[in-house]
């Protein structure tokens, strides 16, 4: 009887756990998108800011709203196709109604619209596994972007974009480090 009573426990608490870690539940966003996704690589080494002058200023973390909005700064398209960008709740923005690549950060996360749906990066994760030692979610002026914090050839630390178009110092001043 002991036997049976453990069997019938065993099977309920299998069934249980076999339909708690089911993936097929409503809760998974299941987004598609048509663009093809990049592998997000952040350069080992990037030219020092030296003599170049501050193109604009930025604040980690982001400034103002934290939700894609008709306002909000655009990314580029090769910013959107991000290999480890994952949906998000599609109650936050409706992304059917915003501009294509409507970003806006929140902490160290970036949330932007492509392809009508709201995506989000974390930007410290995708940060370590482009090579950068961290992550960080920063809004200028004239852009907005996952930061990939790294040395530059002085030995001074600068968070830049996977693309290394711009780069910032821990002030917020940032350069473009091609030129």
């Amino acid at each position: 009887m002991l036997r049976m009573k453990s069997a019938i426990i065993l099977s309920v608490v299998s069934v249980a756990t076999l339909l708690a870690c089911s993936k097929t539940g409503p809760e998974v966003d299941t987004a598609q998108t048509t663009s093809t996704l990049a592998e997000v690589k952040y350069s080992a080494k990037v030219p020092a800011r030296g003599t170049k002058p501050a193109t604009q200023k930025a604040m980690k973390g982001g400034a103002g709203g934290t939700t894609p909005a008709v306002a909000s700064q655009k990314l580029s398209e090769a910013s959107t196709d991000r290999q480890v960008r994952k949906p998000a709740k599609a109650d936050v923005a409706d992304c059917k109604t915003l501009p294509d690549n409507a970003a806006e950060c929140e902490g160290g996360n970036l949330y932007f619209c492509d392809d009508s749906k709201l995506w989000v990066v974390d930007c410290d994760a995708e940060a370590k596994l482009g090579g950068a030692t961290a992550g960080a979610c920063f809004e200028g002026e004239k852009f907005i972007d996952c930061l990939g914090k790294t040395t530059a050839d002085d030995a001074s630390e600068v968070w830049c974009d996977f693309q290394a178009s711009v780069c910032c110092d821990k002030d917020g001043s940032c350069y473009s480090p091609k030129g």
